[in-house]
């Protein structure tokens, strides 16, 4: 761009931004031949507080001089897309090995201590494919003292960012992300030799509050460490895709193969220490929000030596496509998430429960609360999972609004009866429903409490046959507003009656695929019937959706009358065997009823009259209001209201999935996900 002494007489420059120039290779070029000596000890652009460097293909560095430099003002740099780029300033003399017994002077590293940023706040480096590491190991450690973010993208050779001394001088630093880095293996080096024994006692980024490590395959640690390390104010981790990731400050002294106790810490084994995230050597009193994607060798979240109040502040969790994790944490360390409001865990293959039962001591503990502030829970794609938590005690989840729990194929019970070891066992302190037969397959039973739910939503569940315990107190689901099952394969029914009066505030229900279902409240209750079914049942509910029910007979089996004073809209689809709403000759009051099987024009003040009319006059076409008939001879009937007829298997299938996406159950899962999970979208975008 300039020479030396052109560059040196701009004495007010604050911003410099150079970009997309193809072939420029320095910006201040070396053609200054007489009087250098001289003009080189003058600052370069003394008052400069904003350096860009963009899509410069061939820039190998800033300037080239046998002095230091020193930008006194500087506060933010940004190098991106600059792949050439070996070093910010280079020495004069590359072909010297030593200077002033210094062997930092290579060609790899983006910062050395021939330049000086004693202002610099801000620091993004994008692109930078040349270096192996950000900085030298021999800058003086308050080189950074002012730094506060840090960003580091797509430098495909970087192994490192820097060594203990340097780490331990910038000590200002609140965001740090390194994302996309091919090579790197750890963040902070462990290759410092020297007064290692003083300096390890300092802090390390004292003031760190957000770190971010993604897509990183090679990186196994964020430091290696003899002594434990504190984060008084870190707020937020997020760890994704750093599948060789197994800890997060390892261990330096694993060395000795036969290592299983550390000062009287059982945590402290070899093994341990390999597949532990977390563990006591690592401190984040203040950790608000923690994020883990694909952590593929790690085994459990953190250790179960953890201090209760290891995660006392943690708000949000997120773990997903964690292979090998087995369980997330101990039940002494779960009931010191007191602040926990978000948990979710995603496709994780190997996860057989969330809280794990290895606590021997201390079993008085069961009684503390277990997530006391927890709101929304999901669990997806836990193939192996088969309960929430196995306990002695019964738990209770007073601010839990929305529960959802996809695709866990052998979760038998959300919370699992801990004495289950006598095979003839029937009661337990005379509750008649903690059965082991019950305990193994209804979902929820009195042994959990959830009174503040509101959007309940289970799919793909296949080894329950029943929602929840016939014994639920009334009250259990007073709040819950949406309720969505589907795909439970061996669910025979929703509820009992008592439970369904109870559930006052259900607005829309919708179940579909699940092909063991005979009714959706089941006739089960022997006592105080009279009395109790003249209650209302499902009082506010305003859609209703049954679909894919091949077992369906009808809704509910009852002697009273009901009515739906709230119900706005039914869909009934591909129920073959549904001939009746409710029992023969029972009225179904449904006084707003508009809109039935997608079809406004209907008037129907009678729910269980409609049915009958429309399923056994049409039988033997086959045909529901508003649905396809089979094909005959093997022609595809002429699609009503847009939804294909069931003319093949293929064509079936594809109905069925049309159906489901698009009117029965698309519908009902867009209004569940608009109107129940507002909290989830909107913690996205909420403040950690």
């Amino acid at each position: 761009m300039m020479s030396p002494s052109v560059a040196r007489g701009v004495f007010n420059l604050r911003i410099l931004k150079i970009d997309g120039c193809q072939s420029m290779e320095e910006v201040i070029t070396e053609e200054e031949q007489q009087g250098e000596e001289i003009m080189t000890n003058e600052p370069l652009f003394p008052l400069l507080q904003e350096l860009r460097l963009q899509s410069l293909p061939w820039l190998g560095h800033f300037f080239v001089t046998k002095h230091a430099l020193e930008f006194p003002f500087l506060r933010e740099v940004t190098i991106h897309d600059c792949r050439e780029m070996e070093t910010f300033v280079q020495q004069g003399f590359v072909s010297l090995e030593r200077v002033n017994n210094d062997d930092e002077v290579n060609n790899k590293v983006m910062f050395n201590s021939k330049v000086s940023f004693p202002s610099l706040e801000e620091l993004y480096i994008n692109g930078a494919n040349s270096i192996s590491d950000l900085c030298s190991y021999q800058l003086p450690t308050a080189h950074f003292s002012k730094l506060e973010i840090l960003n580091v993208k797509e430098c495909a050779k970087l192994r490192n960012l820097m060594s203990p001394s340097v780490a331990r001088g910038v000590l200002n630093l609140r965001i740090l992300e390194i994302n996309d880095c091919q090579s790197m293996e750890e963040a902070i080096t462990e290759e410092e030799q020297e007064e290692e024994e003083i300096i390890t006692n300092e802090p390390l980024f004292p003031l760190l509050e957000e770190l971010k490590l993604q897509r990183l395959p090679k990186l196994r640690h964020f430091f290696l460490a003899k002594r434990a390390l504190e984060f008084p104010f870190l707020r937020v981790v997020c760890i994704h895709d750093c599948p060789e990731m197994k800890t997060f400050v390892q261990q330096g002294s694993v060395s000795t193969p036969s290592l299983e106790s550390v000062n009287n810490d059982d945590e402290v084994k070899v093994v341990d220490l390999n597949k532990v995230m977390f563990n006591s050597k690592v401190s984040c009193p203040s950790l608000e929000e923690l994020e883990l994607d694909r952590a593929e060798s790690i085994s459990a979240l953190c250790s179960h030596k953890l201090p209760t109040a290891y995660l006392s502040k943690l708000a949000k969790l997120y773990v997903s496509n964690c292979a090998k994790l087995r369980n997330l944490m101990s039940p002494s360390v779960a009931r010191g998430a007191l602040n926990l409001r978000i948990l979710e865990i995603k496709d994780c293959q190997s996860m057989e429960e969330v809280i794990t039962e290895e606590e021997q001591q201390g079993e008085e503990m069961t009684n503390e609360f277990l997530f006391p502030l927890l709101e929304d829970l999901e669990l997806k794609g836990l193939p192996k999972l088969g309960n929430f938590f196995l306990t002695k005690h019964a738990l209770e989840f007073p601010f839990l609004r929305v529960v959802r729990i996809h695709d866990c194929p052998e979760m038998m019970t959300f919370v699992q009866q801990g004495s289950l070891s006598t095979p003839c066992l029937k009661r337990v302190n005379n509750d008649n429903e903690v059965k082991v037969d019950d305990l193994n397959r209804a979902m929820f039973n009195s042994k959990v409490s959830c009174h503040s739910l509101e959007d309940l939503t289970i799919h793909w569940a296949n080894s329950i046959t029943v929602l929840c315990s016939y014994q639920l107190p009334t009250a259990y689901f007073s709040k819950l507003v949406i309720l969505a099952v589907r795909n439970c394969g061996k669910l025979r029914n929703l509820m009992s009656p008592s439970v369904a009066r109870g559930v006052l505030n259900l607005r829309i229900l919708n179940i579909a695929g699940c092909q063991s279902m005979e009714e959706v409240i089941t006739l089960e209750e022997q006592q105080g019937k009279t009395i109790m079914t003249n209650e209302p049942v499902f009082p506010r509910l305003e859609e209703l959706q049954l679909g894919r029910l091949p077992k369906l007979r009808h809704f509910f089996l009852t002697e009273h009358a009901l009515k739906f004073p709230f119900l706005r809209e039914v869909k009934i689809d591909d129920c073959p065997e549904m001939k009746t709403f409710v029992q023969q000759e029972i009225s179904v009051s449904t006084p707003i009823l508009k809109w039935v099987n997608r079809d406004d024009e209907v008037k129907v003040d009678d729910l269980n009259k409609w049915t009958q009319q429309k399923f056994n006059s049409k039988a033997g076409q086959g045909t529901t209001d508003g649905y396809q008939s089979e094909a005959k001879d093997g022609d595809e009937s002429k699609a009503t209201d847009g939804e294909k007829s069931k003319a093949s298997d293929g064509d079936e299938s594809e109905a069925s999935d049309d159906d489901e996406s698009e009117a029965t159950y698309g519908d009902e899962s867009e209004a569940a996900d608009e109107d129940g999970s507002e909290a989830t979208e909107s913690r996205k975008g909420e403040p950690a």
